[in-house]
């Protein structure tokens, strides 16, 4: 007789225990399933977060090129051009990805830093990158208006002359030149896509890139 109360209660307890989770959104209070990108997925060599890499590439570059071989002015503007990057692996030696610039980044404090900061820079300059598929792909997400498909863009590009190495120092925000669109659009992406994106188009008239 016992043994029947008691499953009785059990049996009137447990709605009234569903009720009262519910109530104080206990049911609620599970851990969320991992996603892709915080579990590593599609990110980088040994499942480096997509953040993690951009942080290590954005130190290293600011830290190792400087002066007249600057690529960004601060560290929020550079992590964000490099969120609008591949990010590839840290085993990267070639190619449009973070993980290529990390590698020439980290270089230029012992080597070469000309050439290692041009490499690790937001075009790539022919090593991590073509110059202009790396410029279209930064424009595509950050100015998207500007240019209808990736193959105006492209094509534009091609028609801009070339200094053969990227800095952000003042000379290179003016002028008609790759440099100049390059400048431009990591701009826009680091401090104001209504100001920066229109200086890269091929069609505005009388920009800071304009052909005079």
């Amino acid at each position: 007789m016992a043994r029947v109360r008691q499953a009785s209660v059990a049996v009137l307890f447990f709605p009234i225990a569903i009720s009262c989770a519910s109530i104080l959104g206990i049911d609620k209070a599970q851990p969320e399933p991992e996603t892709m990108a915080d579990a590593g997925g599609g990110a980088g060599a040994g499942g480096d977060h997509p953040k993690a890499l951009c942080a290590d590439y954005c130190a290293k570059a600011i830290a190792n090129c400087t002066g007249d071989l600057e690529l960004y002015p601060t560290l929020a503007f550079c992590l964000a051009v490099c969120a609008t990057l591949p990010q590839g692996q840290r085993t990267d030696l070639l190619g449009n990805t973070v993980g290529c610039r990390l590698h020439f980044a980290e270089s230029a404090a012992t080597i070469e830093r000309s050439l290692n900061c041009s490499a690790a820079g937001p075009g790539g300059n022919g090593i991590c990158g073509d110059n202009c598929d790396s410029w279209c792909t930064i424009e595509a997400k950050i100015c998207p208006s500007i240019y209808a498909t990736r193959d105006d863009c492209l094509t534009a590009c091609g028609t801009f002359p070339v200094l053969g190495s990227y800095n952000d120092t003042v000379p290179t925000q003016s002028g008609n030149s790759f440099e100049c669109r390059l400048y431009h659009v990591t701009a826009a992406a680091g401090i104001d896509p209504m100001l920066h994106c229109p200086h890269t188009d091929i069609n505005l008239k009388n920009g800071p890139c304009s052909a005079k």
